[in-house]
């Protein structure tokens, strides 16, 4: 089971991040260089300021990197997609897509991430999932 959830986290693994890094050039291309001060809210600010107190005490553990975006969770991602929505509709579609795919995803994560075990409906869910986003947002941004 261990490997099996570990091959689906892969998956998921790799949609965080590509979710992050869409956020991350649509904002720095929509709002420049200081996208973070001008987008973030001051929860979201709060959040990443904490998180990274944390792990100047414990510095036994690997930081998140210099990355603004991987403080947050994955309910402020959407937030930071809602915020913005026609600079996002461009490669999204509609908002909804994303919204309740990282909802649903979230939860999946977060049982495996707690060693729970996904049933193969769920795995099947995750997977479809990833060749969607990758179907919707899988272009150059710069061709959008």
């Amino acid at each position: 089971n261990a490997y099996k959830m570990g091959q689906v986290y892969v998956a998921i693994h790799c949609l965080e991040n590509s979710v992050r890094n869409l956020l991350r050039t649509v904002l720095k291309n929509t709002l420049g260089e200081q996208w973070w001060d001008k987008a973030a809210s001051a929860q979201m600010k709060r959040k990443l300021a904490d998180r990274k107190s944390r792990e100047t005490k414990n510095k036994w553990l690997t930081s998140r990197g210099a990355d603004e975006l991987n403080y947050l969770d994955w309910a402020d991602l959407v937030t930071l997609i809602r915020k913005y929505p026609k600079e996002f509709e461009r490669f999204i579609g509609n908002i909804k897509f994303i919204e309740l795919r990282l909802e649903e995803l979230e939860n999946l994560r977060n049982v495996i991430a707690h060693n729970g075990v996904l049933p193969d409906d769920e795995i099947m869910r995750v997977e479809l999932t990833f060749k969607d986003w990758c179907k919707q947002v899988h272009q150059p941004l710069s061709t959008k």
